[in-house]
């Protein structure tokens, strides 16, 4: 695919029109003239010479998409209010992988030992998460060949009828970016992958804003383990650390002051803010969204079409809403990716028209390793952690994978941290996946113990038995 620069022209049908032959066949060049003013009378012209003749009208019509409706930016184009957060494009393979290194123990020195430890592997706490390829759309919209012919008789036909063709795509697919996004940041708040911070003995926003200065330092300096789900030590400059707040609350907040906490000028600080209306969805967003994501096992549907009531899903998402103004993340948080993004049109000559359709695939997850506090009113609580198996028996080499429930209340962390009581016996790693090391005899066990990082007084444990 090619693509003009963005300076090669403006959006006037005459700078459209004189584009695209500029870059088309010498054909076209020999036939149609460029056009030297933004007279109406001047681009009928041309366009009386490009609509008689079928190999010129079928030339510009497949430039004016494939070259283009592609890169024109136009004042009435929504755009993704998000997009700060995406990874660029991946190009090959459909899976993401993050890799995090946790810290290592710090040992004592022993002279006397050295000699028989120094070949003692110490094998660091690597941890994975991967994220994959769950996005394959596309958007499609029809225009005929009288809507193409017509585009030449006004002074703004050609942009008009660019407006027409690829708004509608454009749009629709940011939208659905969007509301996607959106979703994603309210799941893992409903899962307890953010840190929750009470702001319930807030007065007011300059209270708030406080708590959220005192919160961004924590983030730049220290090792945290308890703000990011996978329970490791990590930490979040401020140049990576964005605001994600509703449109009132930011109305009220002192951005002055925020930016002043960031060590950034106010003109800088405002990219780091991200706005939303709502962390909840309009019914016609549930819908779409279910639309969307109507075959997918990860997603839970908000609407249920069949009955026409609302999920219970809806009303813990609508609690968002009604707990938090502002969250912060690390912008590595969000792990999303273009795939492919490509515009095809296709000629009916039964029926005199173009089918445009634009595919867009791509690549939605979250990091466990970054990051992420909600400010909220409410009391967090860790009700319960349970695990299972409670018990389980393997033989060397052997493996299972740990499933632990956290009962959570005002959307606490319900991120857990994994230990072995024999590593000798049996490791673990962060997402619940035990193995029996193939060195370990009959009958030696291993005490797996699951701990929740929020509360570190709520555990659960599974034994592991070497059969």
């Amino acid at each position: 695919m090619s693509y003009f620069p963005m300076r090669t022209y403006t959006n006037s049908s005459k700078d459209i029109i004189n584009a695209i032959r500029n870059d088309a066949s010498f054909y076209f060049r020999e036939n149609v003239s460029p056009i030297l003013t933004d007279d109406a009378e001047d681009i009928r012209k041309v366009g009386a010479v490009i609509s008689n003749n079928p190999q010129l009208l079928n030339e510009f019509a497949n430039s004016l998409i494939n070259r283009i409706a592609k890169v024109v930016i136009l004042s009435k184009m929504y755009e993704n209010p998000w997009k700060v957060f995406k990874k660029g494009v991946l190009e090959y393979g459909e899976t993401v992988e993050s890799i995090f290194i946790d810290l290592v123990d710090a040992q004592d020195y022993n002279p006397e030992i050295a000699e028989t430890e120094l070949f003692k592997r110490e094998l660091p706490d690597i941890r994975t998460s991967f994220a994959i390829r769950n996005f394959e759309k596309f958007y499609k919209t029809t225009y005929s060949q009288q809507d193409l012919k017509s585009a030449f008789l006004t002074q703004d036909g050609v942009s008009s009828l660019v407006v027409k063709i690829t708004e509608a795509l454009y749009k629709s697919l940011n939208k659905d970016e969007y509301l996607v996004m959106k979703y994603i940041v309210g799941k893992s708040i409903l899962e307890g992958k953010f840190k929750s911070i009470d702001i319930s003995s807030a007065q007011n926003t300059a209270d708030i804003v406080t708590e959220i200065i005192a919160e961004s330092d924590n983030l730049e300096t220290e090792l945290l383990t308890d703000a990011n789900v996978a329970g490791v030590f990590t930490s979040t400059p401020k140049e990576d650390q964005y605001l994600i707040c509703t449109n009132k609350f930011h109305a009220k907040m002192n951005v002055d002051v925020l930016a002043t906490a960031f060590h950034m000028e106010k003109a800088e600080f405002m990219g780091h803010i991200v706005k939303t209306k709502s962390f909840s969805f309009t019914e016609d967003e549930c819908k779409r969204l279910d639309n969307l994501f109507k075959d997918a096992d990860w997603y839970e549907p908000f609407y249920n079409v069949d009955n026409n009531t609302w999920n219970q899903i809806k009303t813990d998402f609508d609690s968002i809403s009604d707990y938090t103004n502002v969250v912060l993340v690390d912008k590595d948080f969000f792990q999303i990716y273009d795939n492919l993004y490509e515009v095809q049109d296709v000629w009916n000559g039964q029926g005199l028209y173009w089918n445009l359709i634009l595919h867009s695939w791509k690549t939605f997850g979250v990091s466990p390793f970054a990051n992420a506090e909600i400010f909220n009113a409410g009391t967090q609580s860790i009700t319960s952690v349970s695990v299972s198996p409670t018990a389980a028996t393997l033989t060397p080499g052997g493996s299972i994978n740990l499933q632990t429930t956290v009962v959570a209340t005002a959307f606490a962390s319900k991120a857990v941290r994994y230990t072995s009581s024999n590593t000798d016996v049996a490791t673990v790693d962060g997402a619940g996946n035990v193995k029996v090391l193939p060195t370990a005899t009959k009958g030696a066990t291993a005490t797996i113990t699951v701990k929740s990082v929020f509360d570190n007084t709520k555990t659960a444990t599974s034994v592991i038995t070497v059969a």
